[in-house]
Order: structure tokens, then C-alpha cells, then sequence
């Protein structure tokens, strides 16, 4: 049963037994404000006796998910593949104070790669939006310090739009934003974002049933400082202007259709590449007689 403190007639001044400040109230209490709800809403582990953060809850973050694990060591192709793959189908959130970091892809190979490149972070299964959807699969990074080591770590190889959002995250740490890096065209570091980006956001062509049996690449984005920089790492393809459709923003593609650019870039991509896309490049490139 719930005690609830009763009115009183006339407002008094009382010193918090808590913490001994003066406050004034209109209710029989004996604790200030904020030291009545921080009780209320911080209840203690029933593990170690540290306040858990939620009330009602029976043990904290650190008994529950056990310690905080630290960011792997990663390779500058690791990084940069991790920075590809969250520039394409990343999203960073205002969980709570700290900020979240998030990937769903309906590849499940991909999303748990993140998690052992990585170190850090969660994988679940979602819900499917329709019954013939594939089911989506999310790598999650909730916990403050690893938030914070991730967002740290890609922000470098990061586009203008994700950068952007990695600040915000980052300012609530305290920490300010490094500064912005390019990769060498061409380079094993380049290759690894590449080959993350089109897994994330590109299309390759064809597929087993697809009429058009030509092979080509392209990845579509609202983000031009994006296709730009795919087109200047690989030194191939087009660019052509989609503008507005349907009232969304407008998106620029980044089209490779030339036979020896294709082949140059699936090629580099096999080794990044998940099984769905892997597999997809292994049949464009048999189509150019290269297997």
C-alpha cells in the first residue's frame, strides 16, 4: 500500500532529515524534493546495494548484463568496415542521457559481425513488419562507455550528416568531436568502406531472374558528400541527380557499369562482403568470365 504524505493546513519550513537543507512545503514530509524522489525512483540492488536507476527495479545494469565490456582493438580495415556499415544503415539515438548506437539489417551474418569486429554491444531479433518480410536483426550499443568509444573511434571516417549526429551524442559525454579523415583511393582502408557501404546501401546487378544480365553497381543516397567520395575512393562510376520523388529528399546514385571498374570493385568486395551479397558479386562476376 501506498503512504501518501497529508496536506496541512498552513505552509511550514522543515530541514530535509536526508540531508539536512531547509525547504518549505504544503505536505507532511520530512524529506526536500529532491532527495524524496531520488528514494523513489532508485531503488537498491539487491546484489551489490548500488542505487539501480529505475524504481521498482531489483538489480542494477552491472549485475544484470555483468561488467562493462571495452571496445575491441580493431584493424584500420575493421574500422573502417564498421564505419561503412553504420554510414549506411546506422542510426544514432537519445536513449536516455548518453545516446544509443544502432544497425538493423535483415542480414544476420552482417549484424553479428558487427558485434565480434566490435566487442561491444547486443544483437536481437525484431519483429517483422509483414508476414513475407524477412525478419530484421539489430546490433544495438546501449551501455554510456561503449556509446561513447564507438561513436569515437568511426566518427573520422563518418559523413557530413552522421558527423553531425556523433556530435550531439558526444557533447553529452563531454567529449568534443575528432576531427574528420580521408582515406588513400584505392587503399585496403578505402576498399573495407567501400564493400561496407554497398553491403549497407548499394545494389548489384544481375540476379539469377533479372532480365538486364549486364553487371553493374550502385548505390543511391540523400547524402552527396557520400556518392562523392565512393566515386573519388574507386575512381570509377557516375553520378546522376535524382531530385525530389514523392516528396522525400532528393538522392543522387552512384551508377559503375563499366566492365573492368565492376570487376575491380567485386573483386576487392569478396573478402567484406555477407553470404547475400557475396553471393550476388560471385554471379556478376562469373557473368564477366571472371570465375
Amino acid at each position: 500500500m501506498t503512504i501518501v504524505s497529508q496536506r496541512l493546513l498552513v505552509c511550514e519550513d522543515r530541514v530535509c532529515s536526508d540531508c539536512g537543507s531547509p525547504f518549505t512545503t504544503n505536505w507532511a514530509q520530512q524529506l526536500c524534493n529532491p532527495c524524496r524522489y531520488d528514494r523513489a525512483a532508485r531503488s537498491l540492488c539487491e546484489s551489490c546495494g548500488q542505487k539501480t536507476g529505475q524504481a521498482g527495479r531489483k538489480r542494477c545494469s552491472r549485475c544484470r548484463y555483468g561488467p562493462i565490456p571495452p571496445l575491441q582493438a580493431m584493424s584500420p580495415e575493421e574500422l573502417s568496415w564498421l564505419a561503412g556499415i553504420i554510414e549506411g544503415e546506422g542510426c544514432f539515438g537519445t536513449f536516455k542521457r548518453h545516446g544509443l548506437l544502432r544497425v538493423v539489417m535483415t542480414d544476420r551474418d552482417i549484424i553479428e559481425r558487427l558485434l565480434a569486429v566490435s566487442g561491444v554491444g547486443v544483437v536481437s531479433a525484431l519483429t517483422k513488419r509483414a508476414a513475407h518480410h524477412r525478419t530484421p536483426y539489430a546490433w544495438t550499443v546501449a551501455r554510456a562507455e561503449n556509446v561513447r568509444d564507438c561513436i569515437l573511434h568511426v566518427s573520422p571516417l563518418l559523413g557530413e550528416r552522421r558527423r553531425a549526429a556523433a556530435a550531439v551524442i558526444l557533447q553529452r559525454h563531454g567529449v568534443a568531436l575528432p576531427t574528420s579523415r580521408e582515406m588513400i583511393p584505392q587503399s585496403p582502408e578505402a576498399w573495407a568502406w567501400i564493400s561496407a557501404l554497398i553491403e549497407g546501401e548499394g545494389h548489384i546487378h544481375p540476379g539469377p531472374l533479372t532480365r538486364d544480365q549486364r553487371p553493374r553497381i550502385s548505390v543511391e543516397s540523400t547524402d552527396l558528400d557520400i556518392v562523392i567520395r565512393l566515386a573519388s575512393l574507386t575512381g570509377a562510376g557516375t553520378l546522376m541527380s535524382r531530385g525530389v520523388r514523392n516528396g522525400l529528399k532528393p538522392t543522387t546514385r552512384w551508377t559503375v557499369a563499366k566492365r573492368a571498374h565492376v570487376h575491380l570493385i567485386l573483386k576487392h568486395g569478396l573478402m567484406y562482403f555477407g553470404d547475400r551479397r557475396g553471393e550476388r558479386a560471385s554471379y556478376a562476376l562469373a557473368k564477366l568470365g571472371s570465375l
